[in-house]
């Protein structure tokens, strides 16, 4: 659902092929209120869908851009100018771009133009965050050296299902070169992890569960992040420092569903997590190595035998051995519980969806309590 592959396009009067993917032919040909006098405007498109992200370009609805330019060439002592201007008409770091839902042009504010013979540094970022969640708002740093910059995040509360998306683009603007387009090519900073319910095909016609609480608890649910290694590239998402002290547990766990819902014999898994209308929200994982202690308990009953409540607590940990690295950001992994009736049930190793085929783990057979 949630994977590195959101493309978004920093593009000028028209829009052109991609190397990866090509960008919407739907936006308007020019930005309101451009003075094409002042030179090429800076303007935002979306690309076709290209991920199985909750955010695509059908839901993605706003994003921030902090852009930054100086003298090609220029020295360490010379100061970066922001591109944008805030309500005031002072310089601001960033602008927020929207999308007019009638329309669907991007807008943000004053239109901005390409001044030849400058270096330019962008840095994009949003937070898609469900009804509730806490506000997260990055922190703008400029590296060491002056030549760059790059975005934190403080004390990060994965247990909230916040997806995290970022991409960064330098590039110079030389008098001899039109603007070409920006790439801002988004990467998911957390990882997703999914706990889907089936049952056993061996199991009569008619056979159901009704799973009455899952609890997903043994791991770390906050840290902090650091954008200066980014580099997709390389295979960088940036540096996540865990809070060694925040680790989930069956009391306070990192994610719960306490909704019952029946599972009938289907080639459809049910989301443990997230119900079928929709309520709840993603597990939007801390990329970390998977602590020893990682579990999900699950409370069910067979049929309609509501009197023997079933309780199974499955290791994550054991399941998930051959993930080299744990969790990764940019990663989908999904478990899978098939139930067996009273008398067993099968934890699969996960499922992992990502740039890379990468899987593995153990299949544990538990006998539910």
């Amino acid at each position: 659902m949630r994977t590195s592959g959101l493309q978004i396009c920093l593009t000028l009067i028209s829009v052109t092929s991609l190397m990866m993917a090509s960008c919407s032919g739907n936006e308007p040909d020019s930005l309101a209120g451009t003075d094409n006098s002042k030179g090429t405007p800076l303007r935002f498109a979306v690309s076709q869908p290209r991920s199985k992200a909750a955010v695509t370009t059908e839901s993605l609805r706003q994003f921030s851009v902090w852009a930054n330019y100086r003298a090609i060439g220029a020295g360490q002592q010379v100061p970066w100018v922001p591109v944008f201007s805030g309500n005031d008409g002072k310089p601001a770091p960033e602008a927020t771009v929207t999308k007019d839902p009638g329309t669907g042009a991007w807008g943000y504010g004053d239109v901005q133009y390409w001044y030849p013979g400058n270096s330019y540094s962008f840095q994009a970022f949003h937070a898609a965050t469900d009804e509730g969640a806490t506000a997260v708002t990055p922190t703008f740093n400029t590296t060491a050296n002056n030549a760059s910059h790059y975005l934190t995040l403080s004390d990060f509360n994965g247990t909230e299902g916040t997806d995290l998306l970022y991409a960064v683009d330098v590039r110079d603007y030389a008098d001899t070169n039109s603007p070409s387009v920006v790439n801002l090519n988004f990467s998911h900073l957390t990882a997703k992890v999914v706990i889907n319910g089936v049952i056993d095909p061996v199991l009569p016609d008619g056979h159901t569960v009704t799973v009455t609480s899952v609890r997903l608890y043994g791991m770390n649910t906050r840290g902090s992040w650091s954008g200066l290694t980014f580099n997709p590239a390389n295979g960088s998402a940036g540096v996540w420092t865990l809070n060694t002290t925040s680790s989930s547990t069956i009391s306070n766990p990192y994610a719960a569903n306490t909704t019952a819902r029946t599972i009938t014999k289907s080639t459809t898994p049910t989301d443990l997590i997230r119900n079928a209308d929709n309520s709840g929200h993603d597990i939007m994982m801390l990329p970390q190595e998977i602590p020893v202690g990682s579990r999900v308990e699950i409370k069910y009953y067979n049929n309609n035998e509501t009197e023997t409540i079933h309780t199974v607590n499955l290791n994550i940990w054991t399941a998930s051995t051959q993930l080299a690295g744990g969790w990764k950001a940019g990663n989908t992994y999904r478990y899978t519980v098939t139930f067996g009736g009273s008398d067993y049930i099968i934890f699969d190793a996960p499922q992992v969806e990502t740039w890379t085929d990468e899987g593995g783990g153990n299949i544990i057979i538990q006998k539910p309590a």
